[in-house]
């Protein structure tokens, strides 16, 4: 076998030992998560009920939305490593460009301050062949992340777990929480609506997220306690270290001041029955500070010692 033929079947050999290796985990991975909505087993038909989703309109009530509910209903639980490894677009991409994550499995941390059972009954949803008459869906109002310019709506076929005693019940049967519900969703980018906020001043675009897995988030819902533990304490250390350093800084600034003048009557001068002043104290007079009418009322003394007879 001369050289070529040589390097012929060793390259061979390594393509071959490579895709040995990849090829079940690029397949594990497809299994484990699937790709977009249309791994869920939809037909011809549906697919194009689907393909009728238009954005910007004012309702989700169409045959698209009870279709995709009653998909997603029907998906597994997914573990924590299979979630981990679903995308998490953000809030802005998905009003920009809707249509590249439409019907795109995602997961998304929310804050919920709102929440509403929609029933048939109530006449909240319509009958509808793709979804049970008997089965509500859970409407959730609320924020992706922390960000007030971020509301989102999620449609869930699942009730919102670990719900406490609402702070109020509105009209219109909307549970209201003044502390906000922290969940970590499962679920697919639907399309993005307009609508009034709530206060009725302004139109905003509301991505729309249908899930299926709702759980509790494990950073707490309360505004600013999504530091952790060791970041709070390395911020409360810097804190301490800056507040020392300003300290050392003044009082540096302070001695390196120049000493204050004399005034009219000239610096004080301890009297002989009060005692020395302490070393290293700012009234200490330092070398070569001798006051003048001293120096000559002490030479004129040596001289008249000197001038008297022995």
């Amino acid at each position: 076998m001369n050289l070529r033929k040589k390097k012929s079947v060793f390259v061979q050999s390594a393509l071959a030992l490579v895709v040995a290796i990849l090829l079940p985990q690029f397949a594990q991975a497809g299994d484990a998560i699937p790709a977009s909505c249309g791994a869920l087993g939809l037909s011809a038909r549906e697919k194009l009920i689907l393909g009728e989703t238009r954005d910007g309109t004012g309702s989700v009530e169409e045959a698209g939305f009870y279709l995709l509910m009653g998909k997603l209903a029907k998906l597994p639980q997914l573990s924590p490593a299979r979630v981990a490894q679903l995308d998490a677009p953000a809030h802005a991409n998905l009003l920009a460009r809707p249509g590249r994550y439409r019907f795109e499995l995602l997961k998304m941390a929310v804050r919920i301050f709102r929440v509403e059972k929609l029933t048939v009954d109530e006449q909240k949803i319509s009958a509808s062949p793709y979804w049970p008459s008997d089965r509500a869906v859970w409407a959730l109002y609320g924020l992706a992340g922390r960000d007030p310019n971020q509301p989102v709506i999620i449609y869930s076929a699942v009730k919102p777990p670990d719900m406490p005693k609402p702070s109020k019940v509105l009209s219109d049967g909307q549970l209201e929480f003044q502390k906000p519900l922290a969940y970590e969703l499962c679920g697919v980018f639907f399309k993005f609506i307009v609508k009034a906020d709530r206060d009725r001043k302004f139109l905003r675009k509301y991505p729309v997220i249908l899930a299926w897995q709702l759980s509790t988030s494990q950073a707490s819902a309360e505004p600013g306690s999504s530091v952790t533990g060791p970041l709070r304490g390395g911020i409360l250390l810097l804190a301490v270290v800056l507040a020392l350093a300003v300290l050392i800084f003044l009082k540096r600034k302070l001695r390196q001041s120049p000493p204050h003048r004399a005034g009219v009557f000239g610096n004080y001068r301890p009297l002989r029955h009060e005692p020395p002043a302490e070393p290293g104290r700012d009234d200490v007079d330092g070398p070569g500070e001798i006051d003048p009418d001293l120096a000559r009322a002490v030479d004129e003394y040596q001289k008249n010692q000197e001038q008297k007879p022995s």
